[in-house]
């Protein structure tokens, strides 16, 4: 399943960790936009890291939305991704 993540987070040192995370599987389309490939299973183990990666946040805002197949044919979008290629996670 192809998900997309977003965050909105307003401390750097946090922020900072949460991108390094996200680069390490992910396909980074804008600054604070993602998108990877991945298991239901494996999700649930992103969304834990992440909420880890965060808990010392004061203001955060996470997003993880499923993307079907039929939803990835219908996205629109002008401009450049950061990334031109997406990156495979290893399960």
């Amino acid at each position: 399943m192809q998900y997309l993540i977003c965050y909105d987070i307003s401390e750097n040192k946090v922020r900072n960790k949460v991108m390094k995370y996200l680069e390490g599987f992910a396909w980074r389309i804008q600054y604070s936009v993602f998108s990877c490939e991945t298991t239901e299973q494996r999700m649930v183990f992103i969304k834990q890291k992440l909420l880890e990666l965060t808990a010392a946040s004061e203001k955060c805002m996470l997003l993880i939305t499923p993307m079907c197949h039929a939803c990835q044919g219908k996205v629109w979008s002008k401009g450049e991704p950061l990334e031109s290629a997406p990156r495979l996670i290893v399960v």
